[in-house]
């Protein structure tokens, strides 16, 4: 999605129809920022290894952010500074899980393509049989620039390996400053 470039005008100067449809077009961008929501529609491993979390279901993409190509990253079009929300709900408790996020440079970012750190990290421990659910809310600390990408990791500390509930995980993206 494009940022809209506003016109600056001058007191008493009249806007042009031109500018009038720049004007719409940035309150358009402001009420819809970009926004990306996927979700689970079948159930996928986890197990001691970090394993890189697929979606499978866009509820919302007004940015093309979400390939079924790629389904276990999201890539930023829009550059700028995004908050990124996840839950992951695994079933079969008893144990530990573990999430984050890795971020992921791009090509088109200054520090060039293939660097990355974690972020956004989630914990959840259960005694019983209970399912297991991290949900986190995190403001990346770093501009985003085109290209650069999210993915969700998760791992459990037994041994064996368990599965997600698809029905409660998700993860969404959205632009909150550019």
């Amino acid at each position: 999605m494009l940022v809209p470039n506003v016109p600056s005008q001058q007191a008493g100067e009249v806007a042009t129809s031109a500018d009038m449809n720049t004007y719409s077009a940035a309150a358009a961008f402001l009420l819809a920022p970009p926004l990306v929501i996927v979700q689970q529609s079948s159930t996928s491993s986890v197990g001691t290894g970090a394993t890189a979390v697929p979606w499978h279901v866009t509820i919302r993409d007004n940015d093309g952010m979400y390939s079924s190509g790629a389904n276990t990253r999201l890539t930023v079009v829009t550059p700028g500074f995004w908050e990124v929300r996840y839950c992951l709900n695994i079933g079969v408790g008893g144990g530990h899980l573990s999430t984050y996020l890795q971020v992921t440079t791009g090509s088109g970012n200054p520090q060039g393509a293939g660097s990355s750190f974690e972020w956004g990290n989630g914990q959840a421990t259960e005694a019983g049989t209970n399912d297991m659910s991290v949900c986190v809310a995190t403001d990346l600390p770093t501009f985003m620039y085109a290209g650069d990408y999210v993915t969700l990791y998760a791992l459990v500390g037994s041994a064996t390996s368990t599965t997600n509930n698809s029905a409660y995980s998700h993860m969404s993206a959205k632009l909150v400053s550019v």
